[in-house]
């Protein structure tokens, strides 16, 4: 009967020398692997690590090297494909959004502000932080011909933005626009910018108006406009 090519043969010795290849190489693979000339040594839970690898555990990661255990810690400093890290896998993951509302022809308050517009938006589940821009325009004409801050009308006006929610009030600063009488007419601009935390239920925006002396009598022109760009964050 013929012998297969893969058989070994039968001088003396050669199957010694065969296994003791085998037990050299099998040592050799315990003690440290080899991938592109970077020496790996196994780690916890089948795990391996790099030979530089400085770190202990999660409290301690070290500077240098990577560790892949199979205990569940991974230490590297990782490449991940655009797109294949999902919102919601975040720790922080944030939900883009915006508010607004226009109103118009109004009247515009005298001596005192009035709420002019208001916008609420529910709080996502599972998020309690805001981090909010907003801005506001109020458009007004004024059609007083007497009184005033100089007897013919002229007064000023003003507005500010205001974004409510569970922990206060978050005021903007109030600018104001002179205005002549005789049907003058400006736009009073305000904004603010805010990180809102421990919210609950809703948040609600609201732009405000006023004068300094004389309310401004109804007019259609008159507009008031809020605009917000909001990030939910948990």
């Amino acid at each position: 009967m013929a012998i297969a090519d893969n058989m070994p043969n039968d001088r003396p010795g050669d199957m010694a020398r065969r296994i003791a290849d085998l037990e050299r190489a099998v040592r050799e693979l315990r003690a440290a692997r080899n991938l592109d000339q970077g020496t790996i040594t196994p780690a916890a839970g089948m795990g391996i690590r790099a030979g530089d690898f400085n770190g202990t555990d999660f409290a301690n990661p070290g500077t240098v090297g990577n560790y892949f255990g199979g205990d569940g810690m991974v230490i590297n400093q990782a490449y991940f494909r655009p797109g294949s890290v999902s919102n919601d896998a975040l720790t922080n993951p944030v939900i883009p959004d915006t508010a607004s509302v226009r109103a118009t022809n109004f009247a515009v308050s005298g001596g005192a502000f009035a709420l002019l517009g208001t916008v609420a938006k529910d709080v996502p589940a599972g998020f309690s932080q805001l981090l909010v821009t907003a801005s506001g325009w109020l458009f007004a004409r004024n059609p007083n011909t007497t009184g005033g801050v100089d007897g013919t009308g002229t007064d000023a006006m003003y507005c500010f933005v205001r974004v409510t929610g569970s922990d206060g009030n978050s005021d903007s600063t109030a600018y104001g626009q002179g205005i002549s009488g005789f049907g003058g007419f400006t736009t009073a601009t305000s904004g603010v910018s805010a990180l809102k935390t421990g919210l609950t239920g809703s948040v609600t925006l609201q732009i405000w108006g006023g004068t300094s002396v004389q309310s401004f009598a109804t007019n259609a022109q008159n507009s008031a406009t809020l605009s917000a760009t909001l990030l939910w964050l948990r």
